[in-house]
This record gives C-alpha cells, sequence and structure tokens, in this order.
C-alpha cells in the first residue's frame, strides 16, 4: 500500500513541477509572440 501512496505522490508532484514549468514556458513564448506582433505592425504603419 505504500508503494502505491509514494507512486502518487511522486505522480501529483511530477504534475504540478511539469505545470508550473510549462505556464512560465507558455507566458514566455506568449510574450515574444506579442513582441513580434508590434513589431510588424510598427514596420506595417510607418
Amino acid at each position: 500500500m505504500t508503494t502505491v501512496l509514494d507512486f502518487m505522490c511522486q505522480l501529483i508532484l511530477s504534475m504540478a513541477v511539469g505545470f508550473t514549468f510549462g505556464a512560465a514556458f507558455a507566458n514566455v513564448l506568449i510574450a515574444r509572440l506579442e513582441k513580434r506582433e508590434k513589431k510588424k505592425n510598427d514596420t506595417t504603419t510607418r
């Protein structure tokens, strides 16, 4: 029974860590894409 509990704890911890890293990575990607879009808009308006 302890092995199952340990496995569940490991799974939950890995999922939490992966989710936090994934969210941070997504935020960085979105910020970069927004910067690119702004640059494109600036070049087109000029």
